[in-house]
């Protein structure tokens, strides 16, 4: 059904608990459900929204009501569903294109990498444009793993566990070497990092963020300084 309309008052099982079985079921859980009763305690009404319904009508009702009621939340579910459909094919047209520019980016990277490391006798102009490309091919390869993180992996999929932040932040180094070449900044750690809960990938891309902002704002040379504080 598109849409279930459900008493609370009931033998054997109440409504309350027809909508914490509904919601529990993988197959009928985002059907909206509109509870119809003669209670009107508050504490009715509260317990009939926390077991997942989306409205309540109190008895006795006008039929026009109720007809608005279910129209305005077909409407609405209609549009969830809709919304929910287009974001799994953003999804999906994101992981595409990124999986798609990804190899020549790459490959891109790589050839630059060995005319900075072969070149001799580029003047310094020269020098500065080839450093400029290797910098900017390498941070559209980096927006291209953020981008096929967050198309492949969905927040219910993600599991908080303790973090190893000492190691993310050497991963978030190491792939941001280019530019700590280029920019010579003096970057001061801590001795150590307090125990963290999160999930390490999307930790990394903050990082990632943060410092490649940090190398080329934070003056000349840049002076990073990482840190943390815990309560």
């Amino acid at each position: 059904p598109d849409l279930i309309l459900l008493d609370i008052l009931m033998p054997d099982m109440d409504g309350f608990e027809v909508c914490r079985r509904l919601k529990a079921d993988d197959k009928v859980r985002d059907i909206p459900v509109l509870f119809i009763s003669a209670l009107n305690e508050v504490f009715d009404k509260v317990t009939a929204f926390s077991v997942g319904g989306v409205d309540y009508i109190t008895k006795p009702f006008q039929v026009e009501e109720v007809l608005a009621r279910v129209q305005a939340h077909l409407r609405l579910h209609k549009l969830q569903w809709k919304l929910e459909e287009q974001n799994r094919e953003l999804e999906a047209f994101a992981h595409t294109v990124a999986h798609d520019l990804k190899s020549p980016l790459q490959t891109m990277l790589g050839y630059l990498d060995v005319l900075r490391e072969s070149a001799v006798g580029l003047d310094e102009t020269s020098r500065e444009m080839l450093e400029v490309a290797v910098s900017g091919t390498s941070e559209m390869n980096n927006i291209i793993d953020e981008l096929l993180l967050l198309a492949s992996v969905r927040k219910e999929d993600v599991e908080v566990v303790p973090v190893n932040m000492q190691a993310i932040v050497e991963q978030a180094l190491g792939r941001l070497e280019h530019m700590i070449t280029r920019y010579q900044p003096e970057i001061i750690l801590p001795d150590s990092w307090p125990i963290a809960m999160g999930y390490a990938p999307w930790i990394e891309e903050v990082w990632v963020n943060y410092l490649s902002n940090g190398l080329k704002y934070g003056g000349t040379p840049p002076a990073l300084q990482l840190g943390s504080d815990s309560e």
